[in-house]
């Protein structure tokens, strides 16, 4: 939570400067001698603006009805009937009679108060008072509560791939929650190859005695910004059945035999290293994605199968952005009689020193499966206003995770940011109407929220007013110098205005501009809707040039390896506090 500045010994009127908003400006003053008599019929302007109101005029002095008056001031009045010099004169506006129009003109946009301090009591306010900051919003914000979501999304349910059952679980876990907070809860399906892969080959990976390597397998991570991470070492949490992705040119195992065999490592998978000492073996090769030749990659497994090999394992050795490589499909121009997996480079990292300090070898078990005509969910939970036509606020994150990570940060942080927004505001009852959605399918194409914009009727695009979207916002990375309010575009808006002010209003300054497009933001922004990713990164935060974290898409994104609650409760307090001072 905040921790409140010291005391300001400031005057009442600097409240009322926050209270009227915009309405501040000149000395008051009156403007000229009267000429009306009280037989005239006089009317009132405020700010050019006629006010439907009867003025009366008794013993020199205009009276008005103060209940005609009352919103343009920082407190209602006491009285029925009003004098309207003194009214408006003590809260520093311009009090002017018209005599030729019978007018009583009272100017509240260039207003100042410095010379009227001495006629007001002098009242002790907080630093957060003057800074516009709703405690009682604060107070409500609780990163335990969050916590809870990301440890059960990323730890009870663990890998959430795209049309997978666990995502379907998380989506069951989000449609449940919102639901008991009294929210209108709407699970819209829709086919994941409607931007995305129609079917998924992923493979189970068991290591026999396994439970042995914990806590005994170390790596060390270095970068241009150091390598003082609190990760690498294989513990319990990281378990010895592992996800990978399969390529569909190998052996699918699905109600078929498992291959079991031990693991003999390869090193770069030169064709010339591929020999006889491969035959019954899992072959442990290592290789970057971005750079994998299928053709070449192909001639590598068929050498293997040639050998007598039962199984090739590709581990990405590269990643962007600084990152780990991630498990990825391992495409290849051949067919194959032998499962062919791709997995993410600190399971190759860790297989790789099981090997080497193993006597008796390292044994694995795998299975494949095919997994087609995949379907996934929006889950959207909605506080509509009484207006039909109320402008829309929307707070996002998407629910699924990549193969082969529990996605804690990536995005179980934004998921369970949406559910807690969704707790702190559900007792809101104003003239916005407030969604939250979760979006299924993000890592393979953004297809939830390209889904979800499309299905949006005209009407409602219009009403969009603006979409909090966060995406990995609770890392632990000590290099890691920013929360970044990233726009597809690079220009600020609405929302990254507001999480700015909410940044500067709390004294974190964590929150910096930048450019980034790879997000659920990316849709409403083509659809004119503003919107804005909020991520932890280094560097510019810009497509160019960004440093994010190492463990990002990969099984070290755990809740123990890469969740910092200290800063997931400043980014969550920043997005509250936008989201309350946007809807107000």
């Amino acid at each position: 939570m905040f921790k409140g500045g010291k005391n300001l010994g400031i005057t009442v009127l600097a409240l009322f400067i926050l209270l009227i908003g915009s309405q501040v400006g000149s000395q008051a003053a009156f403007g000229g001698v009267s000429h009306i008599q009280e037989t005239s019929e006089l009317s009132l302007e405020i700010d050019g603006q006629e006010i439907e109101t009867d003025l009366q005029l008794e013993q020199g002095r205009t009276m008005v009805d103060a209940s005609s008056v009352n919103e343009y001031l920082p407190h209602d009045l006491d009285n029925e009937i009003v004098p309207v010099r003194e009214t408006f004169e003590e809260i520093g506006a311009e009090v002017s009679w018209v005599s030729a129009t019978e007018t009583v003109e009272i100017n509240l946009e260039d207003r100042v108060v410095e010379e009227l301090e001495e006629d007001v009591d002098e009242e002790v306010i907080t630093e957060d008072e003057v800074l516009g900051i709703d405690h009682e919003v604060l107070e409500q914000i609780d990163v335990d509560h969050a916590m809870e979501h990301v440890e059960y999304l990323a730890q009870d349910i663990g890998t959430r791939p795209a049309g997978t059952s666990d995502e379907h679980k998380a989506a069951d876990y989000l449609v449940e929650y919102y639901q008991d907070l009294g929210y209108e809860v709407n699970k819209q399906e829709f086919p994941v190859g409607f931007a995305g892969p129609e079917m998924a080959v992923l493979a189970n990976v068991e290591i026999e005695d396994g439970e042995q390597w914990y806590g005994e397998i170390d790596y060390d991570h270095e970068t241009e910004y150091g390598d003082d991470y609190p990760w690498g070492t294989f513990e319990e949490r990281h378990g010895t059945e592992w996800e990978m992705w399969a390529s569909p040119g190998g052996l699918i195992t699905e109600g078929k035999q498992e291959v079991r065999a031990e693991v003999v490592n390869v090193g770069s998978g030169d064709i010339e290293d591929i020999d006889e000492k491969v035959e019954d073996k899992i072959v442990l090769v290592e290789g970057d994605f971005r750079q994998l030749d299928p053709e070449e990659f192909g001639q590598i497994v068929v050498e293997v199968e040639d050998e007598g090999g039962d199984g090739v394992i590709i581990y990405n050795s590269g990643g962007p952005g600084g990152a780990l490589g991630q498990a990825f499909p391992p495409y290849m121009s051949e067919q194959a009689n032998i499962p062919v997996l791709g997995a993410s480079y600190i399971h190759g990292i860790w297989l790789e020193e099981m090997v080497a300090n193993s006597d008796d070898g390292v044994e694995l078990t795998i299975d494949t499966v095919v997994k087609e005509d995949l379907t996934s969910y929006n889950v959207e939970a909605t506080k509509s206003a009484d207006d039909e036509n109320a402008p829309i606020i929307a707070v996002t994150g998407h629910y699924d995770s990549v193969v082969s990570a529990p996605g804690a940060n990536d995005n179980a942080s934004g998921t369970a940011a949406t559910m807690e927004m969704a707790r702190v505001f559900k007792e809101y009852d104003g003239d916005v109407e407030l969604r939250f959605i979760n979006f299924g399918a993000e890592e393979v194409g953004l297809v939830g929220s390209r889904y979800y914009v499309e299905q949006l009727s005209q009407d409602e695009q219009e009403r969009f007013k603006g979409v909090y979207n966060p995406d990995m916002v609770a890392t632990s990375d000590p290099y890691i110098e920013h929360l970044f309010a990233q726009t597809v575009d690079g220009e600020p808006n609405l929302v990254t205005d507001s999480m700015k002010e909410a940044d500067k209003a709390l004294g974190y300054e964590e929150v910096a501009q930048g450019q980034f497009s790879a997000s659920d933001h990316l849709p409403f922004h083509e659809a004119g809707i503003p919107a804005a990713l909020f991520i932890h990164m280094s560097g510019e935060g810009t497509q160019e040039d960004f440093y994010t974290e190492p463990v990002y898409h990969t099984p070290l994104d755990t809740v123990e390896d890469n969740i910092c609650e200290d800063r997931y409760e400043k980014a969550l307090e920043i997005i509250g506090t936008a989201v309350l001072d946007v809807i107000n």
